[in-house]
């Protein structure tokens, strides 16, 4: 079995988003590896507005295809490894499982932890429990609040 060679890191416009892409992309020139974004669409912010839906649906892939083409731009300057991206649309933990087992070739999950998330939905542990045990490669969770000095002496 060829040896596994890239880095799925969960993205949305988030600044914690954005560390763990950094990270992912300063720990993929590290191992010469890929990076690949991967952004999930949650169908039921449209599934029940009828032909409303249809255009709502649209405006959410554009905005999420808008959104992935300005990371890689952001992330151009930090690092030599040009991320690819994937949007799929679902539940998040079914479409982050599928992508990894579609892929066949994603060496670790990266994650961005919120640091401010008292209070909210805890969508790393949400996460993590729905997916551990169905996914067969390890998850990082990186600290949102990482600067890049510090993911350069992490990496």
């Amino acid at each position: 079995m060829p040896k596994k060679s890239k880095l799925l890191v969960c993205t949305d416009d988030s600044q914690h988003s954005r560390v763990a892409l950094r990270y992912a992309l300063k720990e993929a020139e590290s191992l010469n590896f890929k990076v690949e974004m991967l952004h999930v669409i949650d169908p039921s912010e449209y599934n029940t507005l009828f032909m409303a839906g249809d255009k709502l649906r649209e405006e959410k892939q554009e905005e999420a295809e808008k959104m992935m083409k300005m990371l890689v731009k952001e992330v151009k300057d930090f690092s030599t490894v040009k991320p690819a991206y994937k949007i799929r649309e679902g539940l998040l933990s079914e479409e982050v499982r599928k992508a990894i087992e579609d892929d066949g070739n994603v060496h670790m999950l990266i994650l961005g932890k919120a640091p401010e998330a008292a209070g909210k939905k805890d969508l790393i542990t949400m996460l993590s429990a729905e997916l551990v045990g169905k996914i067969m490669i390890p998850m990082l969770i990186v600290p949102g609040n990482l600067t890049d000095q510090q993911i350069e002496e992490l990496t």
